[in-house]
């Protein structure tokens, strides 16, 4: 196909295309006049008018050899050419071999130019910037394939070692099951989402069911959202029916590939339990699987569920609470869950476990020593067979040589490929507490509900709720007046307010507000998520945000203040986990000071009681209490009961207080001592962990994303405007091209900086994985943009007036139907090669510099089209024939690292097998699979040419 046009030749029935508008298709000339000329595009059904002067119109005429076709949509082949009275005639051949007269007027109308060559040769000419932003793009993508750290760097998360070991060593394999037990406050749920947004992006899984407890729901739907841009349906009773209704699936399951809900739906509906058992799932997480009941003969409903249900799916995610909170057979029913036949007998376990403290106790020796004595090298020897005995032989072992052997070990002992529990004393990093508490005088107005028996000890603690319908409470409740007396008196630091109830802070807010003139911000469930990201926004702006945010109890979970050092608990909740949550908001890795837990609460009351059994039984605010919440579920009856004032002395109380004190130091003392330390060392390898920290901050310093992404909103109509702390606004221009995908029509702040975005919910946080930046590299390079251009080029490097020819061709692969079910496109890049060459295809190696080559007029650039039709065909024909014969050699280069990585996986888990029975064979023949499939697939190379581009020296 060919491009011509001249004043001249514009006749009735011509066709031609809009330069333009390539989306209208092919035009049809209906009228000529002196001046002007009209088309209609049947494909839209619109009808323009141009100049004749200044019509951005290219004439379309296909050549021999051409594939086309027709407005019957016949794929037919152009056989010859023919023109009479400038309209063209094509003699074309059918599929069935019979040759027709085709009129240019019969042409299919909706036909795009969508080919390189095809759209150079057209006339249709690119401006230089798109051709260097789609070769940018291409670049990227190979730069983030090989990076060998995609999908760990999307997520708002902070770079902490423990979680990104965790995240790296499960996402990588195949069909990951495992159990995560860290203590509170190390981040279980941001650990399951890495590896779920891992597993996501590298395509390991699409179908992702996540079961919680009703309670937590929403918090899961909010954090996979604003951390890892994952949008999850949620499904209830009222979800399914309304998916059945109305849409052809009569199993609401096939609906959606993620799905977030609780167990009560299959509980309530075993008809829905049918259904979701009847799905394929590639990934099944499931929140709080401590509470999951079982006995050897007698395991609880919600038990059986979820066993059947991970009995179906590929890989399982158990997030559950420290094993020694609720006892080994606890821990052993989880670990059933994922591996029945593995872990099929408590008492076989418990013995194999008693084995793993001496495997704990050696590697003490080996950090201990630097020369290995007679003793270890003997245990080391008896262990394992597969050790490097030139290792035990070094007269002096370095960090490097003890971790080797470290690591072996853990590998091939304990059970730390299927359990991670990382504890506070073994990370570290984390702050003090220091609570301070503040008794306060009874209102008068609250001493008749404390006096009365008909209100229970849950209404108590929150006296406010039983007045607040017929009295303003804010006026005499000294817990308000001591609150605004501390504002005052640290006017200069950040001070978040969690209570229970939302109502609670919305009438505390407005009080302040009205009554004393203090600004603050309130974050509740009745608010959206947007807004809930702005108000926590407003209170991390340094600058101008306000001083004081207060939460609702939802205000407690998921959201990270540690930017504030001063948190008041307005009241107190019951659950020993649900203050740990609270109080989790400040105390997190990477704060900065002492945390101080102010709790403001009424003398001789309910509230000081609950208050002392926390800091006087448990030691709750001081440091975190694994064993709270056991000592609360087997004393919530007596606790109610102690928190009693008109029913039970003081000296009863201190009595009851004593009871849990001394369950509380036993049990802290058997968790302690029944600890499995070979478990802890291997749940976050430090060194490794470490460095994939250092591989990750390197990565996003040298980065490309943001001139990249400030180019891409350049080429659509993107105003990009610098806001404050690193951060952009963008809004569509005028000129926009389409829809952006992702910007909402009022704009939105980005951030491209990984501390901004987590102190500034409100902000998208844009990485190589954000679904922006994803949706607009498949925008750019799915369509035309940028695949041709003509550019001059000053240089002392070459003669004036040579033509150049810039050619990059695609190697993609074609996957054998036999090894489909191995590699998917996600798992592999296709590979951009690029070659300069001149007239006679010979290659040139000149690195250009961007800033010579120039734009030139269109015009100018058709005719030299035209007059070197010739030679750019056979440049492209004679490169094109010389890729055919290296691009499997390339493929191979490209593929390279992946399969050795393979091989020495492959090779490391048959190793493991012989001493580590927890290695699955299934994921070793799926790696192996994956070899040979990758192997086979890399010698099946399918090239295209991508995009071309003619440099005319000056």
């Amino acid at each position: 196909m060919h491009a011509g046009e001249s004043v001249n030749q514009f006749v009735a029935g011509q066709r031609w295309i809009n330069d333009a508008e390539l989306s209208l298709g092919l035009g049809t000339i209906l009228s000529v006049e002196h001046r002007t000329i009209s088309l209609i595009f049947h494909a839209t059904g619109d009808t323009r008018t141009y100049a004749k002067d200044t019509a951005p119109l290219t004439r379309i005429r296909f050549k021999a050899g051409d594939r086309i076709t027709d407005i019957h949509k016949r794929s037919l082949l152009v056989r010859d050419v023919e023109e009479t009275d400038q309209l063209i005639v094509y003699t074309v051949e059918t599929e069935s071999g019979d040759r027709e007269q085709l009129e240019e007027r019969d042409l299919d109308t909706s036909i795009q130019l969508n080919q390189a060559l095809d759209r150079l040769m057209s006339g249709q000419i690119d401006d230089n910037k798109w051709f260097e932003l789609r070769n940018e793009a291409l670049q990227n993508q190979l730069k983030n394939y090989n990076s060998g750290i995609r999908g760990l760097t999307g997520a708002r998360t902070s770079l902490i070692p423990h979680q990104l070991y965790i995240a790296q060593e499960v996402a990588t394999r195949y069909a990951p099951r495992v159990l995560l037990a860290d203590e509170v406050g190390l981040g279980k749920t941001i650990e399951a989402g890495l590896i779920l947004h891992h597993q996501l992006t590298t395509g390991r899984a699409s179908r992702v069911l996540i079961i919680v407890p009703e309670a937590l729901i929403h918090q899961w739907l909010v954090e996979l959202l604003r951390r890892f841009n994952h949008f999850f349906s949620i499904y209830d009773e009222e979800r399914c029916l309304a998916v059945s209704d109305s849409t052809e699936f009569s199993n609401p399951f096939m609906a959606e590939q993620h799905i977030l809900c609780s167990l009560d739906l299959f509980t309530a509906n075993p008809q829905r339990f049918e259904q979701v058992l009847s799905c394929e799932w590639d990934l099944l997480i499931v929140d709080e699987a401590h509470h999951l009941e079982w006995h050897e003969n007698a395991p609880s409903e919600e038990y059986r569920l979820v066993e059947r249900l991970s009995a179906i799916s590929k890989g399982l995610l158990l997030l559950t609470a420290t094993p020694e909170q609720f006892g080994k057979q606890s821990h052993f029913a989880r670990l059933r869950l994922l591996d029945p036949d593995r872990f099929n007998d408590f008492e076989s376990f418990l013995e194999q476990e008693n084995h793993y403290q001496s495997i704990a106790d050696l590697i003490d020796q080996i950090n201990q020593q630097s020369t290995l004595d007679d003793s270890v090298i003997e245990q080391l020897s008896t262990l394992d067979s597969n050790i490097d005995r030139s290792l035990l032989k070094q007269s002096v072992l370095n960090e490097s040589q003890k971790n080797e052997i470290i690591h072996h070990l853990l590998d091939c002992h304990g059970t730390g490929r299927v359990l991670f529990r990382n504890t506070r004393a073994a990370i570290k990093g984390f702050p003090r507490r220091q609570v301070i508490q503040h008794p306060l005088v009874m209102a008068e107005q609250y001493s008749s509900f404390f006096k009365n028996k008909k209100y229970n000890i849950e209404q108590l603690l929150h006296i406010e709720r039983l007045v607040s319908r017929n009295a303003d409470w804010c006026n005499f409740d000294e817990r308000v007046n001591w609150l605004v007396d501390f504002l005052r008196q640290n006017p200069e630091e950040k001070i978040l307010l969690i209570t229970h109830y939302a109502e609670t802070a919305i009438e505390l807010s407005r009080a302040l507000k009205v009554k004393f003139g203090v600004p603050s911000s309130v974050f509740h469930e009745q608010l959206s998520i947007v807004e809930r990201d702005k108000r926590a926004a407003d209170f991390a702006d340094r600058e101008t945000g306000v001083q004081i945010l207060m939460c609702s109890e939802i205000g407690s979970e998921g959201r990270n203040f540690q930017f504030c050092h001063h948190i008041i608990l307005f009241d107190l909740p019951f659950n020993p986990d649900l203050l740990e949550q609270r109080i989790g908001r400040l105390d997190r890795i990477g704060q900065t000071q002492t945390i101080k837990i102010h709790v403001p609460y009424i003398k001789n009351t309910c509230q000081q009681r609950l208050f002392e059994w926390f800091h006087d039984a448990l030691n709750a605010f001081d440091s975190t209490c694994p064993a709270g919440s056991h000592i609360f579920l087997h004393n919530r009856e007596a606790l109610l009961k102690s928190l009693d004032m008109l029913n039970v002395s003081d000296s009863e109380y201190e009595e009851f207080i004593q009871i849990c004190k001394s369950q509380y130091q036993k049990l802290n003392n058997e968790m302690h001592e029944g600890r499995d330390r070979l478990l802890e060392y291997s749940s976050c390898r430090m060194s490794i962990a470490s460095k994939l920290v250092k591989r990750i901050e390197y990565y996003e310093q040298t980065s490309q994303l943001k001139p990249f992404m400030s180019n891409l909103f350049d080429c659509y109509g993107v105003n990009l405007e610098e806001h404050k702390l690193g951060s952009y606004i963008i809004t569509p221009a005028e000129h926009m091209i389409g829809q952006f995908p992702g910007l909402d029509d009022d704009g939105m702040t980005i951030t491209f900086d990984r501390e901004t975005a987590l102190h500034h919910d409100d902000m998208h946080f844009l990485s190589w994985d954000h679904p922006m930046v994803l949706n607009g590299l498949d925008m750019l390079l799915g369509n035309e943009h940028g695949n041709t251009s003509v550019c001059s080029y000053r240089s002392d490097s070459f003669k004036p007036g040579q033509l150049l020819v810039q050619l990059v061709y695609i190697i993609d692969v074609d996957v054998p139907d036999n090894y489909q079910a191995f590699i998917n496109t996600h798992q592999l890049q296709a590979l951009p090669v690029e070659f300069t060459c001149n007239e006679q295809a010979v290659e040139i190696n000149h690195d250009f510099n961007p800033t010579a080559l120039q734009s030139i007029d269109k015009r100018i650039g058709k005719q030299v089209i035209q007059l070197k039709q010739s030679e750019i065909r056979s440049v492209v024909e004679m490169i094109s024939s010389q890729l055919e014969d290296k691009a499997a050699e390339f493929l191979k280069q490209h593929y390279a690292t992946q399969i050795i990585v393979l091989e020495n996986e492959i090779e490391r888990l048959l190793q493991l097998k012989y001493v580590n029975p927890h290695v699955r064979q299934d994921e070793i023949d799926h790696f192996k699979l994956q070899h040979e499939a990758l192997v086979a697939t890399s010698q099946c190379p399918v090239t295209r040419l991508d995009s071309i581009r003619l440099i005319i020296t000056t």
